[in-house]
């Protein structure tokens, strides 16, 4: 909703931001007039976007404000509707401002010119991918990050937060590439894409799928690609690596194996918060706000996945330890916490076998170190508000 309020202000609009359907209802009620159109997304709480869209019609008649509908990608309203309800427009998020403002200018009959679409954009790589990409990732911070770089590229983002929702979103067809984390609850990346590998063979053209890996395992590599995933991408990945991939496998529809990464040198101290890795966030939206919402979303989601660890730990029980441990080494690299991100590493190869002394006689260091970054962090949120 924030980046959807910048960018409406970017293109010279007043936007009134709510957050449901009945908020939306009371304030065009009070003050009709001073609204000429209305951006419903389909998926809220409660009072969806088309039955708002509904009630809007009832009262104020086609004559009423101009309707434009926000949907996930993959997500239609047929035709019927359209005409129903007298919608002027239909977009999937997440959006491009230069989509979003022909589309306000079209609706409102205003003149746009090039040069205003130049000046709001923000930069992005040379390469541009008219695309839809389906990303399949449960951690929200990576999530931020992720549809941050895609949409930066041009490219319409769908979420899926396991591998079930995937399965289900990949079954409504109309997609290029999909990215696929590798560990996530109820159905893991592998289980996913060997169950869909298994549809296509009933006729369904194949579709490039990109595992998403955090490298934690020397076999992760060959499990991807045995499970007929047909690239894949380190966590945390920069946007020059995922411009790469996208360029494989959208652009060229070429599907190979990746060549072998090379491996860091060794020897080399992890620093506390890696400022370019910051720096990259705020540059895939900027002045949007994202890199503190990025920061915000992991302050939050990180106490829990310590608290979770550390009762998990207690409990003996190995496979939370190890879910929360392995999130937040991903989440931490993610907001450039490097030491951090290495010390979950470190600790999730020991869970997983089953050296839970070692694992104890960490725990303190990484209550420490966790404490540390989230220090360096509230600073940083104080130093450079959005």
């Amino acid at each position: 909703r924030e980046i959807l309020e910048h960018q409406c202000g970017a293109a010279g609009a007043n936007p009134t931001c709510l957050a449901d359907g009945p908020s939306a209802l009371d304030t065009l009620a009070r003050a009709p007039q001073h609204f000429a159109v209305v951006i419903l997304d389909i998926h809220m709480p409660g009072m969806d976007g088309l039955s708002v869209a509904r009630e809007i019609r009832r009262r104020f008649g086609m004559s009423g404000p101009k309707l434009i509908v926000l949907s996930s990608a993959g997500a239609s309203i047929d035709a019927e509707t359209v005409r129903e309800l007298g919608i002027s427009r239909c977009l999937h998020k997440p959006l491009r401002q230069s989509a979003l403002h022909r589309c306000l200018a079209e609706v409102s009959g205003a003149t746009l010119h090039e040069s205003d679409l130049e000046e709001t954009l923000p930069p992005v790589l040379s390469s541009r991918f008219d695309c839809r990409i389906l990303l399949v990732e449960d951690n929200e911070v990576n999530q931020l990050v992720a549809v941050g770089m895609l949409s930066g590229l041009g490219c319409r983002v769908e979420i899926a937060n396991n591998g079930r929702e995937a399965l289900e979103a990949l079954g409504h067809g109309g997609l290029d590439l999909a990215l696929m984390d590798c560990q996530m609850p109820e159905m893991d990346g592998f289980e996913a894409t060997r169950r869909w590998r298994q549809i296509e063979q009933t006729g369904t053209s194949r579709l490039p799928i990109v595992a998403l890996t955090a490298n934690a395992l020397d076999g992760d590599r060959e499990r991807c690609l045995a499970a007929g995933m047909d690239d894949y991408l380190s966590k945390p990945f920069k946007r020059e690596e995922l411009t790469r991939v996208l360029t494989r496998h959208v652009a060229q529809g070429i599907l190979r194996k990746p060549e072998p990464k090379s491996t860091p040198a060794t020897g080399a101290s992890p620093c506390l918060i890696d400022r370019r890795v910051l720096s990259d966030i705020r540059s895939l939206a900027p002045g949007s706000g994202l890199l503190n919402k990025v920061l915000n979303t992991y302050l939050e989601s990180s106490a829990s996945l310590i608290d979770e660890f550390n009762s998990s730990l207690d409990r003996g029980e190995t496979e939370k330890m190890h879910r929360a441990v392995h999130t937040l080494k991903s989440s931490s690299a993610n907001v450039g916490a490097m030491a951090l991100s290495e010390l979950c590493r470190e600790l999730e190869s020991e869970v997983r076998q089953g050296k839970l002394d070692r694992v104890r006689e960490k725990t303190e260091r990484l209550m420490r170190q966790h404490q540390q970054a989230v220090i360096e962090m509230r600073a940083l949120l104080a130093e450079t508000p959005e």
